[in-house]
């Protein structure tokens, strides 16, 4: 089996001299205009830069692959799932009961829900009056 490394360079090269091919094929016959679009030249450019990031494009692996991040075994993989849900049901419980600090609120000592209620009853009061 390849390395992940030395397939991860030859995708990489391949990807590079393919969109190199291409551009090269679509400048001498765009830019410079030394060549019409439809000549051999251009077309067995565009041809084989395709193939190249084809292949480079297919060489790749997963990122999951890359780092080991698939599961071999289905279980395992849900009980990870449900370790990783149950950490983040638990910080954010704690979260919601962690209590107000008004030395780190930039509203002093009113709390969010506070200065809501406090402009709602504000303009109550300006309605009626």
């Amino acid at each position: 089996m390849l390395s992940t490394r030395l397939l991860g360079l030859v995708s990489t090269v391949l990807l590079v001299v393919g969109a190199l091919l291409v551009g090269q094929a679509l400048h001498v016959s765009v830019v410079e205009g030394s060549v019409p679009v439809t000549s051999t030249r251009v077309l067995i450019l565009v041809a084989l830069g395709s193939v190249l990031v084809a292949l480079g494009y297919a060489a790749r692996r997963p990122v999951a692959e890359s780092y080991g991040l698939t599961s071999d075994a289905d279980d395992q993989g849900d009980a990870d799932r449900d370790a990783v849900a149950g950490d983040a049901d638990r910080s954010s419980a704690a979260e919601s009961e962690a209590s107000f600090d008004p030395e780190l609120s930039p509203l002093g000592d009113t709390a969010p829900g506070d200065a809501r209620g406090d402009e709602a009853d504000a303009d109550r009061d300006g309605e009626s009056a």
